[in-house]
């Protein structure tokens, strides 16, 4: 069965640079709303495509597949389609679950962990069939109440075993679940959230958590390729992902807070031979509406309501506030396709 969407990513990993947080500095303070009041880019095909156009309309996949590429990291991938959970219209379609279920097939799922649950993993994962036993984990107690809620207020009832969920950090409480194995453990944008739980113990992630993979088990790794660097963005592109993305990191950080750091899919690879694992990648374009955006700017928002720095936030708030309104000109109900997600299947050689 073909594809639905073909939008893959390649990076250059020396030809690029990744977005990076830097301290609170007077750089906050040179940004302005005038900054962040003029489009980049002209009209595209892409630009034309909305929701599930970019599953069903070739060329519309085919234009996003071209925007995903130019602001990717990666080149040496296979493109599974594009994800459209960011989109002004969500999909009711998941292209990166829907990846995973049919790379699994037929066989039963058997034991599985979801390693950093949330509202999305949670409910997916209760509705595989065939599981014997179902645990999931998270650091965060207002993830485990949302979760929670989030599946009282849908309705959603476990297909097979009932999953539990554990309020517990992976490295910070030790070996909590004994020598438990799992046929498949779920790291669904797992290591870019370590950082705001358990900062610098990503090296570590893979091989603890290999540990509960039972034999010819599957690690099943969803993550977020990094936002590229305004320096290197292609000057036809808007530049509305990046200037979302350093607002709400720069609110993060001045809250006292640690904003979750994505990681390139070369440094997953690297970390994953380094344990000996096997392994196989599969990339979909990221396809953004202006409802991520308010998202995200109003996560910003939260964030400096707890500012110690009143003058910086001040003025940050301020362009907050104009980037939004920027954006909801400038993207409307437009879809922007920019960088991807990627599904990593690895195994113990």
């Amino acid at each position: 069965m073909a594809p639905i969407l073909a939008c893959i990513c390649s990076y250059k990993v020396l030809s690029f640079t990744l977005l990076t947080l830097v301290p609170p500095s007077a750089c906050w303070l040179s940004w302005s709303s005038q900054s962040y009041s003029t489009a980049r880019y002209q009209s595209t095909q892409e630009d034309r495509c909305t929701g599930e156009q970019l599953y069903q309309d070739e060329a519309c996949w085919s234009a996003c597949t071209k925007r995903a590429q130019e602001t990717s990291l990666t080149q040496d991938i296979k493109w599974g389609g594009a994800s459209c959970q960011r989109c002004h219209r969500k999909s009711k379609k998941d292209a990166v679950f829907d990846h995973i279920e049919a790379v699994h097939g037929n066989e039963p799922w058997g034991a599985i962990l979801d390693a950093g649950t949330g509202p999305g993993s949670f409910s997916w994962i209760s509705s595989l069939p065939g599981k014997t036993k179902c645990d999931a984990v998270t650091a965060s107690p207002s993830m485990m109440r949302s979760t929670q809620l989030y599946m009282q207020r849908k309705g959603h009832k476990a297909n097979g075993a009932a999953c539990k969920i554990h309020l517990k950090h992976w490295v910070t409480d030790g070996e909590f679940m004994g020598g438990q194995l799992y046929d498949n453990i779920i790291l669904d944008y797992f290591i870019g959230a370590v950082d705001g739980f358990e900062a610098f113990t990503q090296e570590s992630i893979f091989e603890k958590l290999g540990k509960h993979l039972a034999p010819n088990g599957r690690l099943w790794i969803i993550g977020l390729e990094p936002i590229l660097h305004r320096d290197v963005l292609p000057k036809h592109i808007s530049d509305g992902q990046v200037s979302v993305v350093e607002l709400r990191d720069a609110a993060i950080a001045l809250s006292g807070e640690r904003p979750y750091r994505e990681f390139p899919l070369f440094w997953y690879r690297a970390s994953l031979e380094r344990i000996g694992m096997k392994h196989t990648s599969t990339g979909f374009a990221n396809v953004y509406g202006v409802s991520w955006a308010s998202r995200q700017l109003r996560d910003a928002h939260l964030h400096l309501d707890k500012c110690k720095h009143k003058q910086t936030c001040k003025g940050l708030r301020e362009d907050v506030i104009a980037l939004e309104a920027r954006l909801k000109q400038e993207w409307g109900e437009k879809d922007q396709c920019f960088g991807m997600d990627f599904v990593i299947v690895a195994q113990w050689k």
